[in-house]
């Protein structure tokens, strides 16, 4: 029996067969199999359930409901931010929302108690990540840089002006990093230039150095990591006279891993060691917005750039030396890592222990939903090709396909 909904969402779309396999990262031959209603592998289900956003049981892929899914949906109360700044209600005293009431209708009465609340909804927002995922967040934060936006189009005094700056450059930034984790780099970048701008006519060299570096992961994880370089090395120019030791050692991982992508062994090796040196003079209250870089996340990247290298013993040394010692709240960054571990356990042709270690990363990314992690995973099964026949990698694809359908 041909597959009637999958056809009739291609279509809806504006798709053809050969558009949704590209889009979807399959073979033509997939999607015509899927759409006669003839069995597809699991791994294929679930990228076309990615790439078109719906369930399995949506696109008529598979035939029997999974009870766990429906005991998820019917339980599922993530806190919605749709209505963008009206649900910050609860965090925000009545006060500060009769002054941007005011300051939006006469610009000329903003104050310094508007700044530090719309500070405030900026931090407030950020903090939600860890709970509701980054995803859930993103129309909130486009609400509040239209209000923030809204603002700056009036003439203000030079230090609000400059003040309003930087509030843009943080908000950009935060919404940058949330297209990063939903791995929608053609939507990140914008909002990355426009930190980089409001950082720059803020003279914020902090903000600045820190968007150059978020800019920087773009064409780093989009396999152009030569692009990278120029962005890494204003960051580090910058960085010299207007940076703490803790950013100096994050700029210089990153580019480490850029180099490590490029196959320069030796200048990533020298870029490590200078990343450890930069550590040693970290203070322990040193956090310049949200550049939480250790030495733990710096183990982390050594482990990226061994696997980019084919070390791969080397590389699990260094990421078990990292998820042994990163801070137990970190789960995002627990379940990167713990994904980096599956490939590196991949490259030894470690298979069951590889399954294991990315079955873990997705039990942790239950909490944070992020699509950055699923990226990882699936390039760590794209590399169990060999071994799909293989029971533990079907059991691994049938978690795969139902955490996608879980998120």
């Amino acid at each position: 029996m041909k597959n009637i909904l999958l056809r009739t969402i291609r279509r809806q779309r504006g798709w053809s067969q050969k558009q949704l396999a590209d889009f979807a990262c399959v073979s033509l031959s997939t999607i015509e199999r899927a759409e006669r209603g003839e069995t597809i592998r699991v791994d294929n289900i679930e990228r076309i359930c990615v790439c078109l956003q719906k369930s399995p049981e949506e696109l008529g892929l598979i035939k029997t409901e999974n009870q766990e899914i429906n005991r998820y949906k019917a339980n599922k109360t993530v806190v919605n931010l749709v209505d963008g700044l009206t649900n910050a209600s609860s965090v925000i005293d009545t006060s500060f929302e009769e002054r941007l009431s005011k300051a939006l209708a006469k610009p000329a009465s903003i104050d310094s108690q508007v700044l530090q609340g719309l500070e405030y909804i900026t931090n407030s927002y950020w903090q939600l990540r860890s709970g509701l995922g980054y995803s859930s967040l993103i129309k909130g934060f486009l609400g509040h840089l239209g209000t923030v936006e809204q603002l700056l189009k009036h003439a203000y005094s030079p230090s609000v002006h400059v003040h309003l700056c930087s509030i843009v450059s943080e908000i950009a930034q935060c919404i940058g990093a949330i297209y990063f984790d939903m791995s929608n780099y053609s939507l990140a970048k914008p909002y990355y230039k426009v930190s980089i701008e409001a950082a720059r006519e803020a003279n914020n060299h902090i903000l600045w150095v820190i968007s150059l570096g978020r800019m920087s992961s773009l064409p780093i994880y989009n396999n152009k990591s030569h692009e990278a370089i120029p962005f890494l090395q204003e960051a580090q120019r910058v960085a010299i006279f207007h940076s703490s030791p803790q950013v100096k050692a994050w700029l210089a991982s990153l580019e480490a891993e850029a180099q490590a992508n490029l196959h320069n062994r030796a200048y990533c090796m020298q870029l490590l060691g200078h990343a450890e040196r930069a550590l040693e003079n970290v203070k322990q209250e040193e956090s310049p917005f949200d550049v939480k870089f250790d030495y733990a996340r710096l183990a982390g990247y050594k482990g990226i750039c061994y696997l980019y290298l084919q070390k791969p013993k080397e590389a699990l040394e260094a990421l078990n030396e990292s998820v042994k010692s990163i801070d137990s709240i970190a789960v995002r960054q627990r379940s990167i890592i713990t994904a980096d571990i599956a490939a590196a356990y991949t490259q030894m042709e470690e298979i069951p222990a590889a399954c294991s270690s990315a079955s873990q990363a997705l039990e942790l990314n239950r909490s944070t939903k992020s699509s950055l992690v699923l990226q990882r995973l699936r390039k760590v099964r794209t590399s169990m090709r060999p071994w799909e026949a293989t029971q533990i990698v079907k059991d691994f694809d049938a978690q795969m396909l139902l955490h996608t359908t879980l998120l």
